[in-house]
């Protein structure tokens, strides 16, 4: 009987959900992946043959790219004009650094073009560059590049993880007071925005709705074979969203607890 629901993709959906949220919480020495653990039970799961389908895990990525650009966007810009120079060098470093050593092991070892593309992609922990990764090299060598973003993206997830939690201790940061002051002057700004505003619906889904619809039809623009693809169309979309807050008198932005749902989701 358990083998047959493990054929029913949604029940293999939640399943993977639950026990990844249950390995997430075991912390080793203040440690743990949190989420991202769900990433590890899926991997094992796949490897046994569960299959979800592929149009609900490109409607997650929707939700979750969504998220990130609506909550970045009020600050986005901003820091963009203050030390813009500044974070796009460090970013092109970070990016070229990789990009260079993944190309010096693809000829030291005869690594295949698609594999290499799928390790870089894993290896930043960057699903939207997956995404990207598989529409620029096509429906015959996709398991290719899957194989590649799966192999490092574990290793990938586990190094930004631990990093990303250790340096905060290194350098002695108070994370909650920096995060809360933040959120304070966002908060601020979006309250007094609120006062005018006209929400669609309670929750926001129009909001989303309507930031699907635009980024999808972004991202499937293309200049000499060179797009957004939906993810990047959804994040820019989303970006500007979060920025503006409003179009006329109408809310685009979702409430907080819509974002960290479809966040979590």
């Amino acid at each position: 009987m358990f083998t047959d629901l493990l054929h029913s993709s949604y029940f293999s959906l939640f399943l993977i959900v639950a026990l990844g949220f249950m390995l997430g919480r075991i912390k080793i020495r203040g440690l743990s992946l949190d989420v991202s653990a769900v990433i590890f039970i899926a991997l094992l799961f796949g490897h046994f043959g569960v299959v979800i389908p592929k149009e609900l895990g490109n409607f997650g990525l929707v939700l979750f790219i969504f998220t990130i650009g609506i909550q970045a966007g009020p600050g986005f810009f901003d820091s963009f004009r203050s030390k813009g120079k500044t974070l796009i060098l460090i970013t092109m470093l970070i990016i070229c650094s990789a990009c260079l050593t993944a190309v010096g092991l693809k000829y030291a070892f005869d690594i295949d073009t698609p594999s290499v593309v799928g390790l870089i992609a894993g290896a930043l922990t960057s699903t939207p560059a997956f995404s990207a990764s598989k529409a620029a090299v096509g429906l015959d060598l996709e398991a290719l590049v899957s194989v590649g973003y799966g192999i490092s993206y574990l290793f990938g997830v586990v190094g930004v993880v631990l990093f990303v939690q250790i340096v905060p201790k290194m350098l002695k940061a108070n994370m909650n007071e920096e995060v809360a002051k933040i959120t304070a002057k966002e908060g601020e700004g979006r309250k007094k925005s609120s006062l005018i505003l006209t929400e669609v619906d309670e929750f926001g889904f129009f909001a989303f709705s309507l930031a699907a619809i635009i980024g999808i039809l972004v991202g499937s623009l293309s200049y000499r074979n060179f797009s957004l693809t939906t993810t990047g169309g959804c994040l820019l979309t989303a970006l500007v969203f979060g920025h503006y807050g409003h179009a006329g008198k109408i809310s685009i932005v979702p409430k907080n607890s819509t974002l960290k749902m479809l966040r979590e989701l």
